[in-house]
């Protein structure tokens, strides 16, 4: 949960309101039930990008965090500047 909401505050520069930070949990959880199921595509997830992927860290747990990140990363108030 914690790094879910550090993540949204780096990019929108704002706490999420409770619903947000709601809505947040559950695209987490969903992804993270995804991954959990298929070890192999959290892993193929993990391998795209140019830093390699920290072996020590749960797979799945780290797609499903970056799966939420990348949702954040492409909101409207993420990619809109007033």
């Amino acid at each position: 949960e914690s790094s879910l909401v550090a993540a949204y505050v780096r990019v929108l520069s704002r706490e999420p309101r409770p619903g947000e930070k709601r809505a947040l949990l559950e695209a987490y959880r969903r992804q993270l039930k995804i991954y959990s199921q298929d070890v192999e595509a959290a892993k193929q997830l993990l391998s795209v990008g140019a830093s390699p992927f920290d072996q020590s860290l749960e797979p799945a747990e780290m797609a499903a965090l970056s799966a939420v990140c990348l949702g954040i990363l492409n909101l409207d108030e993420a990619l809109t500047r007033e």
